[in-house]
């Protein structure tokens, strides 16, 4: 049987340009798999939260970093969402292949960020919990896809994108009257720099490219 030539978990390291790859189908995929993605990582961090309630009745939490944990996981899938967004353009643009097992690796550090903060925040104050578990996974995740798509430059975007985010999710966090609003016009932000990026984005021969 003829191999498939948009399989997502067979994604090519190298790209052949005489066969169209980045279609209007693939990206169809793509979203597909980042939305399924983003819900399962959201439910991930779900059960994250209860066992950070847990922790918090046998006394190894308090009342108020639980609050905050579960505040933070609250944001869990539009951050899920828009970082798997995010290495779909960075294939797109830098025409750089991730597959479907690569994201759901990806969807799952993200979900795992979730753990370590809980844990470290056992120990330590969330300040400082959320800055290492944000340099663990971020970093992790800027380094694999710096492995994956053999190209620092798209790295480099990638990993400012995750540190805007949870820097961003750490400002909300810190705020209580005014968190609806600002995560509101952080949204709106990110929308009109996500349509930025795709002004240029055209499809030829049934391709996706930006125009140079």
């Amino acid at each position: 049987m003829q191999q498939n030539e948009y399989s997502m978990t067979n994604t090519p390291d190298v790209i052949d340009n005489t066969k169209p790859y980045f279609t209007l189908r693939w990206l169809g995929m793509r979203t597909g798999l980042v939305i399924a993605l983003a819900l399962c990582a959201t439910i991930l961090a779900v059960i994250i939260n209860e066992v950070a309630f847990t922790r918090k009745s046998n006394g190894f939490l308090s009342a108020e970093r639980l609050s905050t944990i579960g505040d933070s996981i609250s944001y869990a899938f539009i951050i899920v969402l828009i970082t798997l967004m995010s290495t779909t353009l960075v294939e797109v643009i830098f025409r750089k292949p991730v597959n479907a097992i690569q994201y759901s690796l990806s969807a799952c550090a993200m979900s795992l960020f979730y753990l370590l903060l809980t844990s470290f925040s056992e120990l330590m104050p969330f300040g400082l919990s959320y800055l290492l578990s944000c340099i663990m996974i971020l970093g992790m995740l800027t380094i694999y896809l710096n492995a994956i798509t053999r190209s620092t430059k798209a790295a480099k975007v990638f990993g400012t994108v995750l540190v805007v985010e949870y820097a961003f999710i750490f400002i909300l966090l810190c705020l209580n009257r005014f968190a609806l609003l600002t995560g509101s016009l952080g949204i709106f932000l990110t929308l009109a720099i996500m349509m930025y990026f795709t002004i240029r984005l055209r499809v030829r021969n049934g391709e996706l490219q930006i125009n140079r």
